[in-house]
């Protein structure tokens, strides 16, 4: 893969001090009425061993579907495994007095894998091209390709030095996209979005911060039609970047701010439309020895008025 992209420090466009927010709380609503039941008792499918998830990042996907060829796609252990989406149908639809039955898959990937158990399954370019991520490497192979019987991976490709926690397929006008977020091996080194050309094997542009300085990139969504990229940050901005004009933000939306807050970074952005997020904020890891992090989340939709700098 080529690797001579440029690396960028990610800077806000504005500061903290230009901004001006209003807080408003949601109503809380409760009902004792909303019960979950399934709608039609089938047997389970188990398509694998369950698979050991001890120091798997938080947003681990382990599954997707391409409807485009009618197939899914499954993380196993060291392997990935694929079959009909008509076959998984047949069998979650058998009536059987047994709990769980072992679904036999029709492909079995394990060319470039090495003997790891994946953490991410995409799918990118209008779901041609199956990426499959481990900690700190990347397998490419062409959908079509492996459901006509070549289990041969196109590309691989590794990330030194750096631990893949998340990965998001541009979901719109530039499908070959996809977007990285990696942490570094201590809380000294710095985290780094990577974005990748899955039909070219090329890495593009990375951009990086520091937990110390308040700029680490923490989250990542892309824009509902693809053109831009959101990055939340250890301070809580949100910055938006172009593809085509990566070197600096085009916009920053300023942290929430509320009562539950003080000492929170990002978890998890949503980019749900124009300057309206979904941002989900919660105290870091202490220590990152720790197995059970489960802390207090706190739900904030932001809108930024880039007119007036509200939000």
């Amino acid at each position: 893969m080529d690797t001579t992209a440029p690396t960028i420090e990610l800077r806000p466009t504005a500061s903290t001090s230009q901004f001006t927010r209003t807080h408003i709380t949601a109503e809380t609503l409760e009902t004792s009425k909303l019960t979950l039941r399934p709608l039609k008792k089938h047997t389970n499918v188990r398509l694998g061993r369950n698979i050991d998830i001890t120091g798997y990042p938080s947003r681990t996907s382990l599954f997707v579907i391409s409807n485009k060829y009618g197939w899914f796609f499954a993380g196993h252990e060291q392997s990935v495994v694929a079959s009909p989406l008509s076959e998984l149908r047949t069998s979650l639809g058998q009536n059987s007095t047994e709990e769980e039955a072992d679904f036999l898959c029709q492909v079995k990937l394990t060319d470039g894998i090495g003997g790891i158990t994946p953490f991410f399954l995409r799918l990118a370019a209008e779901e041609g091209r199956l990426l499959v991520a481990f900690p700190s490497s990347v397998v490419v192979w062409d959908v079509n390709a492996v459901i006509n019987g070549d289990p041969t991976p196109l590309y691989s490709f590794q990330l030194q030095d750096l631990k893949i926690v998340d990965v998001q397929a541009n979901p719109g006008d530039n499908p070959e996209l996809v977007a990285f977020l990696t942490t570094g091996n201590s809380a000294s080194d710095p985290s780094v979005v990577v974005l990748y050309n899955c039909m070219t094997n090329t890495e593009l542009v990375r951009w990086s911060g520091l937990m110390g300085n308040g700029n680490a990139p923490l989250a990542i969504s892309w824009s509902t039609r693809g053109k831009q990229i959101a990055i939340a940050t250890s301070g809580g901005d949100i910055l938006q970047y172009s593809p085509a004009d990566p070197t600096s933000a085009k916009s920053t939306i300023p942290r929430a701010q509320g009562p539950d807050l003080s000492g929170t970074v990002p978890l998890l952005l949503q980019w749900l439309s124009n300057y309206t997020f979904h941002v989900v904020y919660a105290l870091p890891k202490p220590d990152e020895s720790l197995e059970e992090y489960q802390p207090d989340q706190y739900n904030y939709i932001i809108h930024y008025d880039k007119q007036t700098n509200h939000a």
